[in-house]
């Protein structure tokens, strides 16, 4: 690293160069150094700088933490990348795999967006390094964070952690990146960078941001403006013209223009069978009938009966239309003899009645009908292949026996191995209950895993204070847990 940029290129003030050698200070006095800075700043950029240059023989990880990783991730990811892939509980904190896995090497650990790590891992954190302290190892943890976004680091008052802020780059340093970063670029005088620099206040990624168009001339905030209202104005005319000329002609298309007639629509709508008294034809035809019997102020009951029938005779007849003859009785007609009358002449109402009884009773009849299930039990697709029961001193290695358990209880996992010869080594030197071991075979890493557990318990608590009393490397683990293991087993050989 030399006086003027990092070990990855990029430029660094001297008042950057400065603050890098006090953090390197600080990591060895107090374990925990905390960098707040605002977006842009350079926070990544000195976090991977100071992962590179500091502790070169140390053990590094390096963790980019995310609003969407829950402290159980977080963990994972921090043991897996310090000591490879082991057997751990990331249920537990992380003391007790730090003390475990660690040894007598020394630990560097890098985490980037430290504002979202919960309380609660930043409370490990101070323990772990606490007890590396009181034990007389190295370790040293960074973390780079905004404030704005959360204040947990901020609000710690600690002998073991130092929060600092990272530098802005004064005016001179400002120019420096920007010479540095452009070609052909202005003197520090010239009006555009001046401004620039002041807007920017010191933060490297709004200083690279710097337009170099239009030969460097500063635009003028009215023209701007002007320019952006007109095209806006161009823009929503345009848009309005091509929305009004797509709305008539929707209309034109589907509301003004009738829809064409078929047949099918068009019903003929039949004459009426008893005209009217005061109509025309039928005072002509009392006329005629008058004059015929040389009677003009009288007319008797059959000659108006006479006149009405010929008056009802269609003068253009309709074709499949049959017309009653009228009784002379027409004037004595009872109600019922009128009824039958309709019913003659409009027989459409009789099939529409006809027509709904039928209706009605295919109705009933669906109604009525049972859909009888199919023959036979449906066979699954996700039956997987049942895993052989082996025996190993007299301890069955049974997956069945787990998947058969309660999905919310627990167990003590004592060790995994992946020899059998070692598996029964393990059995006869510790001589286990056989009632409360089961043990089950999984894959992990291209390798089969024989893993011991002990027991069944309602809560990790209790399975946590029964381990105190049959190993102390025992670990409660969830038996949901263990299950979907076993189902990602048993799928892998089905395959």
């Amino acid at each position: 690293m030399t006086n003027n940029t990092l070990a990855n290129g990029f430029y660094i003030p001297p008042s950057r160069l400065q603050f890098l050698e006090t953090v390197q200070e600080l990591l060895a006095q107090t374990g925990i150094v905390a960098m707040e800075g605002a977006v842009g700043i350079g926070k990544t950029t000195l976090l991977e700088e100071l992962l590179t240059s500091a502790l070169p023989n140390a053990n590094k990880c390096y963790l980019t933490a995310t609003n969407s990783l829950n402290d159980i991730q977080v963990r994972s990811r921090i043991i897996e990348q310090l000591f490879g892939n082991v057997l751990f509980d990331p249920e537990k904190p992380l003391l007790n795999a730090f003390l475990e896995f660690s040894g007598d090497s020394q630990i560097l650990l890098a985490i980037d967006n430290g504002h979202f790590l919960s309380g609660q891992l930043v409370g490990e954190l101070l323990q772990v390094v606490a007890e590396f302290k009181k034990r007389g190892l190295n370790i040293s943890v960074l973390i780079a964070f905004d404030k704005q976004i959360s204040k947990t680091l901020a609000s710690i008052t600690s002998a073991m952690i130092s929060v600092l802020a990272i530098p802005r780059f004064n005016e001179k340093e400002s120019y420096t990146l920007l010479k540095q970063s452009f070609e052909n670029l202005p003197s520090a005088d010239s009006t555009k960078v001046k401004r620039w620099i002041e807007n920017s206040q010191g933060n490297p990624i709004q200083l690279l941001g710097f337009d170099t168009s239009d030969s460097f001339k500063v635009v003028s905030p009215l023209q701007m403006n002007l320019k952006l209202w007109v095209s806006s104005l161009v823009l929503v005319s345009l848009l309005l013209a091509i929305g009004v000329y797509v709305y008539r002609q929707y209309l034109t298309s589907s509301q003004t223009l009738p829809k064409p007639l078929s047949e099918s629509t068009v019903k003929s709508i039949p004459e009426p069978i008893v005209s009217d008294w005061s109509s025309a034809k039928v005072k002509k035809q009392v006329n005629q009938a008058k004059l015929k019997d040389g009677i003009v102020d009288k007319a008797t009951r059959q000659d108006i009966v006479s006149a009405l029938q010929v008056s009802m005779q269609p003068e253009t007849p309709v074709k499949e239309a049959v017309i009653a003859p009228i009784d002379t009785s027409f004037a004595e007609d009872t109600p019922d003899s009128i009824e039958h009358l309709n019913r003659e002449n409009n027989p459409v109402n009789e099939g529409s009645q006809i027509l709904t009884q039928v209706s009605e009773a295919a109705i009933d009849s669906t109604e009525n009908k049972t859909i009888e299930p199919e023959n036979g039990p449906k066979q699954s697709s996700d039956v997987l292949p049942p895993i052989e029961v082996l025996k190993v001193a007299g301890y069955e290695i049974n997956n069945s026996q787990m998947m058969s358990l309660p999905s919310s209880k627990y167990v003590l996992q004592l060790t995994a191995v992946s020899q059998e010869s070692t598996l029964e080594s393990y059995l006869k030197a510790r001589n286990l209950d056989s009632t409360q071991t089961r043990i089950y075979k999984i894959s992990r890493n291209n390798s089969d895993w024989l893993v011991v557990t002990y027991g069944v318990f309602d809560t990790i608590s209790s399975a946590r204070e029964t381990a105190k009393k049959i190993d102390n490397n025992a670990w409660a683990k969830s038996v949901d847990a263990i299950q979907q293991q076993i189902k990602s087993f048993n799928e892998s050989i089905s395959q």
